[in-house]
């Protein structure tokens, strides 16, 4: 049983698991606690805790953050060439869609079509005669 983020209001020793803050956070560690209060006898938690002695830290969760992620996702290739292809595709795609169909709807709906899918959409496109009009236009 633990108490995330409850502050100790019982005895003067809180019990061995308990743990005063979430993943990530610091917190007074129990066994901490019962050293300095073995030493200080007089002093209570609450003024343990107020007056700032040692602290511990718990360990993030196994869980990754969103900067952790971003992080990573930077550092690989894939996003690499995501954000060299993105933008050019995007371009080509919303020319195309312009030009096929002489409607800035089409040139968005390329647009949006060349940044989600940078490769298969400029395929597309040339599949259909880059920049041509539509047959029966």
């Amino acid at each position: 049983m633990y108490n995330y983020g409850r502050p100790w209001t019982g005895a003067a020793t809180p019990p061995a698991d308990y743990i005063g803050a979430g993943d990530g956070q610091v917190f007074a560690d129990a066994a901490t606690w019962k050293n300095y209060h073995a030493q200080n006898p007089s002093v209570t938690y609450a003024q343990w805790i107020a007056a700032g002695k040692p602290w511990a830290i718990v360990q993030p969760s196994p869980m990754m953050t969103a900067e952790a992620i971003a992080k990573q996702m930077e550092a690989s290739p894939a996003w690499q060439f995501y954000r060299i292809a993105a933008p050019i595709s995007v371009a080509l795609c919303a020319y195309h869609g312009y030009r096929r169909n002489q409607s800035i709807g089409w040139a968005i709906g390329w647009m949006f079509a060349g940044a989600a899918l940078p490769v298969i959409a400029p395929v597309i496109a040339l599949a259909q005669g880059f920049g041509q009009r539509k047959p029966g236009r």
